[in-house]
């Protein structure tokens, strides 16, 4: 599954800001350096070269850009995203400026390649030097304010999307249909088995004591969430006996993990599986890396849609909270869902 936005490009709308571009480099550039240089009679010819650098230099360093957003975004590797950006951009400048100087060139003598490169000076890469170093200064600067702003406001949206989903997480465990389903369970075994019925409102109590010391914890241990997972796997084993079976070997219980999201995983699996005894559903929980696992049997009920909602809610707190996404995985008969931690 695929949390990723898609970055496109409309290529009208770039080509027109590098003219623009291209026109604003000119007068700086006419301004500080060409003074004097530049008159009436090449003007329209010097006007003429700085556009055409500043496309050659522009758009080919947006589309660049999209691409290097999608390895090393702005967000989570901001100086790196900064060194890489600035080094594969002269890199790529550099080669099409040379395209462009060698037609620059053909447009005055009329020679061809071979004359071009016995010919080739640094004399020849002032103007495009000089209308790069403006150009990547301005590019840069505008896009580094303008993702600077954009990682701002989705902080801001993803702390608001954090708060809901913890009240909307607190609230589906309070919601009357999960307490409908769990008293009548427990309804049905308090005379048949006082024992199991006992064990089973401790652990309900449990449930929501840590529902309510963890309401407004955006990270909680390893360890308290597995404790909880557990409890509400006895829960669910009373419920479905011996059609559920599950296994819990998590070695690292020092790190943290966003609270409540093994009970969105656990609830998925049992609301869209078949629990029958000829297909039993069985869930493994274990940490691995820098993930806590959380596997199930894939054996999914017919005409059963979800909406995503639980997996969207968990990987939006992770993407604000530890920086890294969700990954979710279907292997033959196997539902794998990895949450991130902090180690």
């Amino acid at each position: 599954m695929n949390f990723k936005k898609k970055e496109n490009i409309n290529f009208v709308r770039e080509l027109l800001k590098s003219i623009a571009i291209g026109v604003l480099v000119f007068f700086v550039l006419y301004l500080f350096l060409w003074v004097g240089i530049v008159n009436r009679h090449n003007f329209i010819i010097y006007l003429s070269f700085s556009i055409m650098y500043s496309i050659g230099g522009y758009l080919p360093n947006k589309y660049l850009a999209i691409y290097l957003n999608k390895f090393i975004p702005w967000d989570k590797y901001p100086l790196k995203r900064l060194i890489y950006g600035v080094l594969f951009a002269l890199i790529l400048t550099f080669w099409v400026f040379v395209l462009l100087n060698y037609f620059q060139y053909f447009y005055f003598t009329g020679k061809g390649i071979a004359s071009y490169l016995l010919k080739i000076n640094f004399d020849q890469f002032k103007l495009p030097i000089y209308i790069s170093t403006v150009m990547l200064l301005m590019f840069y600067s505008i896009y580094f304010y303008k993702e600077l702003q954009t990682t701002k406001l989705n902080e801001a949206s993803l702390h608001a999307e954090n708060e809901k989903a913890k009240f909307n997480a607190l609230k589906d465990q309070i919601d009357p249909h999960f307490l409908f389903n769990n008293l009548n369970v427990l309804h049905s075994i308090i005379d048949e088995n006082p024992i199991n019925a006992k064990r089973f409102v401790k652990n309900l109590s449990s449930i929501y004591r840590y529902i309510l010391e963890n309401k407004k914890s955006d990270l909680t241990s390893i360890k308290n969430e597995i404790e909880f997972a557990e409890k509400y796997l006895e829960l669910l084993k009373i419920r479905f006996e011996d059609s559920l079976n599950y296994t819990i070997d998590v070695v690292n219980n020092e790190s943290k993990i966003i609270p409540l999201a093994s009970q969105i995983l656990l609830e998925n699996a049992v609301k869209h599986n078949k629990i029958t005894d000829e297909h039993p559903l069985s869930i493994k929980i274990y940490d691995q890396d820098d993930y806590l696992i959380i596997e199930n049997t894939y054996n999914p009920i017919q005409n059963s849609k979800g909406t995503k909602l639980g997996l969207t809610s968990i990987n939006e707190r992770c993407n604000y909270l530890l920086k890294k996404e969700i990954k979710v995985l279907i292997i033959e008969n196997k539902h794998i869902v990895k949450v991130p931690i902090s180690l």
